[in-house]
């Protein structure tokens, strides 16, 4: 967590703090052991640019890496942290060409658009994806429900109480319902 603080210390106070937390509540080394090691990736909603900064800078990645995401304050963390081969764009996936990547990452995002919205955005990952990319999703479930309390209430906390995170819903789903959305959308589950 040390590199990942030192590495956001031209960041106010905030931009600092939050990608400490995302890391310590997600699970980004399991995260980080299913992402192929070859092929352009695409990390939708990048935010802060933390997966980028731990593949570059922790599992020592070369690969080709695009983040996007809606938040230009965010977009602007990001680039700060002058990732070499590393590419971060203030975009909406539905913005970028088809069949351009070999993978894309959606770590934890899902839960800030609305439902109504869900099966379109991930639609719009299979769109970008090359023919037999992988898109991984890395999601808040709603089981077991002491976990799902605790990230309900820390997002309440960056999203609603603080503004740091941007997001027009704070909704989790079940396995059942992600696995309906993905396979509407083109995918596999």
């Amino acid at each position: 967590m040390q590199i990942i603080y030192a590495a956001y210390g031209f960041a106010p106070p905030i931009d600092r703090v939050r990608p400490v937390v995302r890391y310590a509540l997600a699970s980004f080394s399991e995260l980080i052991k299913l992402i192929p090691r070859e092929g352009k990736l695409l990390d939708v909603g990048c935010g802060d640019g933390l997966l980028a900064l731990l593949l570059r800078s922790v599992d020592k990645r070369t690969q080709p890496i695009m983040g996007v995401d809606i938040d230009s304050r965010k977009i602007h963390v990001a680039e700060n942290l002058k990732l070499q081969d590393v590419n971060f764009l203030h975009k909406d996936v539905a913005e970028l060409p088809p069949n351009t990547f070999d993978v894309v990452t959606v770590v934890h995002v899902l839960y800030l658009i609305p439902v109504a919205l869900r099966e379109g955005f991930l639609r719009e990952c299979f769109r970008v994806l090359k023919p037999g990319g992988a898109l991984i999703l890395a999601v808040n479930m709603t089981t077991p429900k002491w976990k799902y309390y605790f990230a309900y209430f820390q997002e309440v906390i960056m999203v609603k109480w603080l503004g740091a995170t941007k997001g027009a819903t704070i909704r989790f789903s079940s396995y059942e319902e992600i696995a309906q959305w993905v396979t509407a959308a083109g995918g596999v589950n």
